[in-house]
């Protein structure tokens, strides 16, 4: 889901200057109301009564979903992250002054395989396939780029995404108003890196739950998916 783009500029990467990033990592949090079927009263005086159950699915409860599917216990301190690699390319331009002609170049990093992982403690477990985010309606973007140098400075786009989660205990589908920010925290001296943050917002949907040993039980959600900004590494 993290969409991560990573820009800067600079004159040079010195020699002896601090290695650019191979990575940029995420917080995933999400939190949902879940509503499903509760409990039937036999019939009485020709009245039958049925009610239903809230309860709550939260990144901690994505965390335990997941482990149970590998068989992995984690730890309270567990985390949900999204993996980004990121790869560079490297542009040039001239600009002249006067009799002065400076040239400039410019790296860029794109992101490239995202994969959300649980990191508990030193330990860092994939999680493939438990996840999928796609968006499903028309993008509309504002951007701010600088031609020159082709990087895109200010960015937000508004979208409405799906997103699924599939385990042996629970799954949801839901389909929200996705607003993905592009921000930019700075890595090193000379090196800015943008990294676009994703709120899921208004999200709603179906679930399963399937307790151990016990029968799947199928209801609603609403909630909200967001990103947020970790480290380079």
């Amino acid at each position: 889901m993290a969409g991560l783009i990573f820009g800067g500029a600079l004159a040079t990467h010195a020699k002896g200057a601090p290695p650019l990033p191979t990575g940029a990592v995420d917080n995933l949090s999400i939190q949902l109301t879940v509503t499903t079927p509760g409990t039937i009263t036999p019939p009485y005086h020709g009245v039958v009564v049925s009610n239903t159950v809230t309860s709550t699915i939260n990144t901690k409860t994505i965390i335990s979903a997941i482990g149970g599917g590998l068989g992995v216990t984690f730890s309270p301190a567990a985390q949900l992250l999204i993996t980004n690699s990121l790869s560079y390319t490297t542009n040039s331009y001239t600009k002249t002054v006067g009799k002065k002609t400076t040239t400039t170049t410019v790296i860029i990093g794109t992101s490239g395989r995202a994969e959300v992982v649980v990191q508990d403690r030193a330990a860092i477990t994939p999680a493939p396939g438990y996840f999928s985010f796609t968006n499903t309606s028309v993008a509309v973007t504002s951007s701010t780029t600088e031609t020159n140098i082709q990087v895109t400075t200010e960015e937000t786009t508004y979208s409405v995404a799906t997103v699924s989660f599939s385990s042996p205990s629970l799954a949801f589908t839901l389909q929200g108003f996705d607003t993905a920010k592009v921000t930019y925290p700075r890595a090193t001296s000379g090196i800015y890196v943008a990294n676009t943050i994703h709120s899921v917002t208004s999200a709603s949907g179906t679930v399963s739950l399937t307790p151990s040993g016990g029968t799947a039980k199928s209801g609603v959600c609403q909630g909200t998916i967001t990103t947020t900004f970790s480290k380079l590494e």
